[in-house]
């Protein structure tokens, strides 16, 4: 084979650690400044907008993530995984995956009618169709974002994803306040995914040829098939809430719940994606190694536990002011939804170790099972929780989480591999739980004496309640070991040049 064939990765080799390394510090600082970005535009939004202009937009964006999955065919994963590509085989993947994109958008328009229909709502046609667009503009982007991520150019990524977000946000607020209403966030969405394609294709080097087909884009398609399975059980599993209470409650309550949602959960994904990023290929790197894997799974797990369940539980305890001071007093009703929401975020951290365990130790197949099968399972609460209202929805989850999906992924990861019972219970049963349990009894007792309500008042609460768990895991020896050794742990990624996935 000629090498003018193969697509050159222009990495130098002696550069791989060192620009692992600081993709993973301009992953953490992207994911900050996109947190303030979408936390922002929800606080303004919230006063601009109805909840029923949120619920009809929630009623599309749960089947244009569906079929924007289906368009990916996994090709992030397949195009990175891949020691060396070809170029042709790039360009009829290309192709592919534009071709597919433009079928299911069409499809998609089609079955507007369809969605109308279900929800009861004649908005929802033209709502979808307009998405449906944003498929194929999204999909003529997709291959130049996976070989950016192959060439380990974090920098540019995370410009363009802080670009996209930003004319997203802007255009929304700027048709929101000039009253389009819900056809402000469809065009908002718009904006972002165009500005996105883009700027990929400005920054990539990349350019596809006339289409031809290669046999290697067959294999990178049946490679990337297995990774969409588990990707659209995940986000099944993230968005039927939508469907169903849409399709039951209406878009008044699906509005609601939206809110509740999106001020619960993405501020929780952007902290856990840098921890994400990094865990899986630090601990694949030292798999054989069983202490060092447990050390370094143990400081990963607990600095994730220590970000995210005072923040967790301090929105549970205080939502009502919270909502009230983010949201404005209309949104009140939502408070209850977004306590039950946060109550079940508390224990995310450890749902996402179990999986950084099975995926590190090679263990695809238990990963693909269980986690379908904890999608499967959030799906029934769901369910279950609907003749209860809107709350019923968000507490059966909730409940779900820690009777059987957190159970289930922890016993599933630990009866084989280096981190065993007895490492995880260590690491969770004495610290963290007693931990949460006295930092939220105190929170719980002040708002009883003083009645948190203000600014200032909730931001001491919020600081309390943090440096009331921190405070409680100094008592331990072994995790003050492990947050002193977050530090070597940034140590490891360099020696072993582990590289974000």
């Amino acid at each position: 084979m000629h090498p003018d064939e193969l697509w050159q990765d222009v990495v130098p080799a002696n550069q791989l650690k060192s620009r692992s390394v600081r993709g993973a510090s301009v992953t953490a600082v992207a994911q900050l400044i996109k947190l303030v970005l979408m936390l922002g535009s929800q606080l303004v939004l919230a006063r601009l907008l109805l909840p029923e202009d949120f619920g009809l937009f929630a009623m599309v964006t749960p089947v244009i993530g569906f079929v924007a999955i289906l368009a990916d065919l996994g090709l992030t994963q397949a195009v990175v995984s891949r020691p060396q590509l070809r170029m042709a085989e790039l360009n009829a993947f290309f192709w592919l995956n534009l071709f597919l994109s433009a079928g299911l958008a069409v499809l998609l328009s089609l079955c507007g009618p369809l969605l109308s229909w279900l929800y009861g709502e004649q908005r929802v046609t033209a709502v979808t169709i307009a998405c449906a667009t944003l498929v194929l503009v999204g999909g003529a982007g997709m291959l130049q974002a996976a070989l950016l991520n192959r060439q380990l150019r974090f920098g540019a990524i995370a410009g363009i994803e802080i670009a996209a977000l930003l004319a997203s946000v802007i255009t929304t607020t700027l048709l929101a306040w000039r009253g389009w209403s819900y056809w402000s966030l469809v065009l908002g969405q718009a904006a972002g995914t165009l500005t996105s394609t883009i700027l990929l294709w400005i920054v990539s080097h990349w350019r596809p040829r006339a289409p031809a087909f290669d046999r290697g884009a067959l294999s990178l398609a049946r490679f990337g098939g297995n990774i969409t399975v588990s990707n659209l059980a995940g986000h099944l599993n993230m968005t039927l809430d939508n469907i169903m209470i849409g399709a039951v409650l209406g878009r008044l309550v699906l509005g609601l719940y939206d809110r509740a949602w999106k001020l619960a959960v993405q501020p929780l994904m952007q902290i856990q994606a840098p921890f994400n990023r990094v865990a899986v290929p630090v601990l694949s790197r030292v798999v054989d190694e069983p202490a060092r894997y447990r050390q370094a799974f143990g400081q990963m797990t607990q600095a994730m536990l220590l970000a995210i369940a005072p923040a967790m539980i301090f929105a549970a305890l205080l939502a009502a002011p919270l909502i009230t001071l983010a949201l404005g007093q209309r949104w009140l009703p939502s408070a209850p939804i977004f306590a039950w929401l946060c109550l079940g975020a508390i224990v995310t951290p450890v749902n996402s170790a179990s999986f950084w365990l099975l995926v590190s130790q090679g263990r695809a197949r238990e990963q693909m099972t269980y986690g379908t099968l904890a999608a499967a399972i959030n799906v029934a609460a769901y369910a279950c929780g609907l003749p209860w209202g809107i709350v019923g929805v968000a507490m059966a989850s909730a409940l779900s989480v820690y009777l059987l999906q957190a159970p289930m992924l922890v016993l599933v990861s630990i009866r084989r591999g280096p981190v065993d019972g007895r490492a995880m219970l260590q690491l969770l049963l004495l610290p963290n739980i007693l931990a949460a349990i006295i930092a939220a009894g105190a929170l719980w007792q002040a708002d009883r004496w003083f009645g948190m309500s203000g600014l200032i008042s909730l931001v001491l609460a919020a600081a309390g309640t943090f440096a009331i768990y921190a405070g409680v895991l100094a008592c331990f020896e072994s995790t003050r070991t492990r947050l002193r050794g977050l530090s070597a742990m940034m140590l490891l990624l360099r020696q072993k040049g582990a590289t974000p996935a």
